[in-house]
């Protein structure tokens, strides 16, 4: 982990660098919430690995990153702004999963000029958080990250079964959100209250959205639909897909978004 200094607060950033020199767009890594960069952890290495410089920050009051978290949308996207400037990206592809997908989307429609690919993956139109996950996640309680995890996951995933020797995807998410507990109910509170329209309706970046066919988070059609809202936007499904196919299907998702960044604009029609 690196840390800078971002509006004041310091930052922490996993960050991935390739071997030698090389002319990939950087990439950047927008978590969820309840999440913080461990949750890309099959991304990181594999963008790095094909010539990318990857950059996966801890959003404030997450991992390791100060507080106090941000409570709104727009206000998670100023701070990634401002990352993004210290960080001094290239020309990045930017990808947001589930909450951190309406921050790089606002995020864009701001600073269209700062992104030159945009995927939102486990995202939807209205991010609706059940009212019982709200109440306790809010309440700090340890029935939040019981319907997290119990959502998220479906099928063998919640006992086990991943390629990666010694990885249980369930038990993943459940450590990853036990450490940022405190900050849950803020972030759910702020996925409920945030309108991606008015911000969707200004994107013309290149846009991908991904969606897990079985996601109980974020459907399919709320992708579907979101990706309606954008000029050009193009939606690729992973079979089978749960709201954490970043990791559970990581081979998949990956070859979808190094088939998008690598893409020519002429294949990519807006």
């Amino acid at each position: 982990m690196r840390t800078y200094e971002v509006g004041g607060r310091t930052a922490a950033v996993h960050v991935e660098v390739p071997a030698g020199p090389t002319d990939a767009p950087d990439v950047v890594l927008v978590h969820g919430a309840g999440f913080d960069h461990n949750v890309f952890r099959f991304q990181t290495r594999f963008f790095a690995g094909r010539g990318h410089r990857v950059f996966a920050p801890d959003l404030p009051g997450h991992g390791v990153s100060d507080g106090p978290a941000s409570s709104t949308i727009p206000e998670m996207a100023d701070w990634l702004d401002g990352a993004l400037e210290e960080l001094d990206v290239r020309d990045p592809v930017v990808l947001g999963h589930s909450m951190g997908s309406f921050i790089a989307l606002a995020h864009t429609a701001r600073h269209p000029e700062k992104v030159s690919r945009l995927v939102l993956f486990a995202t939807t139109d209205r991010m609706r958080v059940h009212p019982e996950l709200l109440s306790s996640a809010e309440a700090g309680e340890q029935h939040a990250i019981d319907l997290m995890v119990g959502w998220m996951h479906s099928g063998n995933h919640r006992f086990g079964g991943h390629r990666s020797a010694g990885s249980w995807s369930a038990g993943l998410s459940r450590r990853i959100i036990e450490r940022n507990l405190d900050v849950l109910g803020t972030d759910l509170a702020a996925c409920n209250a945030y309108d991606p329209a008015e911000a969707a309706a200004e994107i013309r970046t290149k846009t991908m959205v991904l969606v897990g066919s079985d996601d109980r988070m974020t459907t399919a059609n709320g992708g579907f639909r979101l990706c309606a809202l954008i000029e050009g936007c193009r939606t690729v499904v992973v079979p089978g897909g749960g709201h954490a196919a970043l990791y559970e299907q990581s081979r998949v998702v990956n070859s979808a978004i190094r088939q998008f960044i690598a893409a020519s604009d002429a294949d990519l029609p807006m």
